[in-house]
């Protein structure tokens, strides 16, 4: 399946986050990697919950440790709502075992806020991959999935 290029269609990004600043600086490193951006920041859980109902995102990005919206609970209602959208968990530093928890929930990366290269790998879009159970079906036994599939959680 070929790769969508940087700045060959937009990318919807859902951005939780209570700093603009923050916000605005994970935009402008997906931009000057190529991407055009249709962003919307949110803050509130209740507001999480009914966009991930009405909008389809092609990433997400949540802040670790806002005080109303934990960052697990934001990836696993990503899970639910919208399976295929890789979850990014933006963190100004996190202990190890909070880290693990976060990807064991399906979290795509956890990237320390400033650290905005690592963004890049994780942005590219959801529609270029495919679930690792639906791999056998989709790909020929000669190609390798692995890099291109991430794992579906069990529910």
């Amino acid at each position: 399946m070929a790769q969508t290029k940087p700045g060959s269609k937009i990318l919807r990004v859902l951005i939780l986050d209570e700093s603009p600043d923050d916000a605005e600086q994970a935009s402008a490193a997906l931009r000057q990697a190529g991407y055009m951006l249709k962003t919307q920041r949110l803050e509130t859980g209740v507001a999480v919950e009914q966009n991930l109902d009405s909008s389809q995102w092609d990433l997400i990005l949540c802040a670790h440790g806002l005080a109303n919206l934990p960052a697990r609970q934001v990836v696993e209602l990503a899970a639910r709502k919208q399976p295929f959208t890789p979850v990014v968990v933006l963190a100004r530093r996190i202990a190890d075992d909070e880290l693990h928890q976060l990807m064991q929930a399906g979290a795509r990366d956890v990237i320390i806020k400033g650290q905005w290269g690592r963004l890049l790998p994780a942005a590219r879009p959801a529609s270029n991959r495919l679930p690792q159970s639906l791999c056998s079906r989709a790909v020929s036994p000669t190609t390798n999935c692995t890099s291109s599939c991430r794992p579906v959680r069990a529910t």
